[in-house]
């Protein structure tokens, strides 16, 4: 007889995985393990076993236990055997109560009752299990198994196995088995009898005495090549999986969809042929409006400030603060002439200061639900303002690919879970899994967009020729200036410092939209000379450094005031609360 195998038994379930949870609840033997396998193979080929095992326990006699555990792995030689229990019953058949769970690589049967068990229990547990055969290295196909696994606690007196073949698979069967027993990986055998049941089915049984803790029994018999079909994890043998492949596909349909839709939707009306530089903003566009049109909405209301401190409605003014950790800058808001606003301008001032007073003043950094909720009203009202710019698309622009997109995501995400769960190689699956957001988060940016009218268009393209005006050297800015195209439009005198000044300083709250205000409080500090603007008084005379920083306050004020005013007389909303976090049950 050949020996099928030297190699170490097939998986078991770890200690930790088969003890119960403290150790005392261990203390006791079983008597007899008695198992019995019925071997056959499903309408696939593959091996499908039906396993009784009848476990004896010996309790001690006092109130310790209330049953036993049984883990089992839930693979063998890389293949899912897909336990699943049949019944749990004692010695006459009568049920025993039975609780199971999968976790960490283990199938564990509990049997437990709410009494205490004491002496001699008997335990028969009936499960089944596929892909229980596999192709050995020796080139035949074997179902090569532990019997009882390699993580007991406890000794057993006697163990017995018998392995009973569906009739289907005698003529397959090459004559040879084995048995081996011991401490994992010893070679140590046991004798193996063949024999006949009672329903003509071939048998093959062992029996073996006295095995220790942790010791284990192992039963192999063998059968002619390809006698058995393996489990295939690879992707393409599962429906999921190449369900989940065509999800995926059809989501870059999805990708494809919005970009024609964004193309033949979504484009901005023709604007200007070229966008040409300008040193003006274009009529009727203030900064706040200019920023919404450009999607620069953090910086709308800093801007807007700024305007209304260069047109004289207010003044900022950096006053030095001493506190324990040294001096301090903070940066003020005071009310000058609040006639002197415009109607966006009007609204900032309101939450600024409640009274419109000349000479009130406002500290930015600190946290004011007045200033925040006032602010936001001027966003929402300029950006419905704006909106008039925004051309109507048909709503077949987004709900096509928008459809396409989440219902493919959706069977991508149902399949690939599925496909995991039924152990196909999870590279593919895991990659088109990270593929549907991918595919949901480049679809919504892609149709995202809200198409200008001729209008909005050519405004954004005169903007555009202001940035470019502002980003470019002083030198090429003069020239500009003193071109005929320049001279036409306004003629300035770049050598007289006032008329320099005059337009510089208007253009200052675009150079924060356009986030160079830096570079350009550079620029005007060299026409300030040792002078501060009637709009700004800072410690000293005026500082670019100083003024960005400002900036910078400014900025971040705007954007982190609390909008929250309270919601137990009205007025709140969910969230708008302090606190929060999440939770769930137990």
């Amino acid at each position: 007889m050949a020996i099928l195998g030297s190699a170490a038994p097939a998986s078991a379930a770890p200690a930790s995985a088969a003890a119960p949870v403290t150790a005392g609840v261990d203390d006791f033997t079983f008597s007899s393990l008695d198992t019995v396998f019925e071997l056959s193979r499903d309408e696939e080929g593959a091996g499908i076993v039906t396993v009784t095992e009848t476990f004896v326990a010996e309790f001690p006699d006092f109130d310790q236990n209330r049953g036993m555990r049984r883990a089992i792995p839930t693979t063998s030689f890389d293949q899912p055997l897909a336990p699943e229990l049949v019944s749990v019953t004692d010695e006459n058949g009568d049920p025993r109560p039975a609780d199971t769970d999968t976790e960490d690589g283990y199938f564990t049967i509990t049997s437990a009752g709410d009494d205490y068990v004491r002496g001699e229990q008997t335990y028969v547990i009936t499960y089944t299990l596929e892909n229980v055969a596999s192709t050995m290295e020796n080139g035949l196909d074997e179902f090569y198994w532990d019997v009882n696994g390699e993580d007991w606690r406890q000794p057993f007196d006697r163990i017995s196995a018998s392995v009973h073949v569906d009739p289907s698979l005698e003529s397959a069967l090459t004559g040879d088995s084995a048995c081996y027993v011991g401490w994992s990986g010893s070679d140590h055998q046991c004798s193996v009898a063949q024999s006949t049941d009672e329903e003509g089915r071939q048998v093959f049984s062992t029996e073996t005495y006295g095995i220790e803790p942790y010791e284990v029994m192992t039963l192999a018999v063998g059968f002619e090549a390809d006698t058995f079909t393996e489990f295939d994890a690879s992707p393409f043998a599962s429906g999921w999986a190449i369900g989940q492949l065509i999800a995926a596909v059809a989501g870059v349909g999805g990708i494809v969809w919005a970009a024609i839709s964004r193309r033949r939707y979504l484009q901005d009306s023709p604007g200007r042929p070229v966008v040409i530089p300008e040193f003006e903003p274009p009529a009727g566009w203030d900064a706040l409006r200019s920023a919404l049109l450009l999607h620069a909405t953090d910086k709308a209301i800093a801007a807007e400030i700024l305007e209304q401190a260069v047109g004289g409605s207010l003044r900022i003014v950096e006053r030095e603060k001493i506190g324990v950790f040294g001096t301090k800058k903070r940066m003020i808001a005071e009310l000058v002439d609040p006639s002197r606003a415009d109607k966006n301008g009007l609204a900032v001032l309101a939450g600024l200061f409640p009274e419109l007073r000349p000479g009130e003043e406002f500290e930015f950094g600190r946290t004011s639900d007045r200033f925040a909720k006032s602010a936001q009203k001027v966003v929402q009202t300029g950006q419905t303002n704006v909106r008039k710019f925004n051309r109507k698309v048909p709503g077949k622009a987004y709900a096509g690919p928008l459809l396409l997109t989440f219902a493919a995501v959706a069977i991508n995400v149902v399949c690939g879970v599925v496909a995991l769960v039924g152990y196909v190689q999870p590279t593919l699956p895991i990659v088109l899994l990270v593929a549907g957001g991918v595919e949901i988060i480049t679809v919504s940016i892609m149709l995202s967009r809200k198409p200008l009218t001729p209008e909005g268009a050519v405004a954004r393209d005169h903007l555009r020729g202001l940035e470019m005006f502002m980003s470019w050297a002083e030198a090429d800015r003069i020239r500009m200036l003193q071109s005929p195209a320049g001279a036409e439009r306004r003629p300035i005198d770049v050598d007289d410092d006032a008329q320099m000044l005059d337009l510089y300083e208007k253009l200052l709250p675009f150079a924060v939209i356009f986030r160079i205000e830096m570079t350009w409080a550079e620029l005007l500090a060299t026409r300030y000379h040792d002078d501060s603007p009637y709009w700004y008084a800072g410690s000293g005379s005026f500082s670019a450094s100083s003024f960005s920083s400002s900036m910078y306050s400014l900025t971040t004020s705007t954007s982190s005031s609390s909008s929250s005013s309270g919601g137990s007389t009205g007025g709140g909303s969910a969230g708008g609360g302090g606190g929060g976090g999440g939770g769930g049950g137990v």
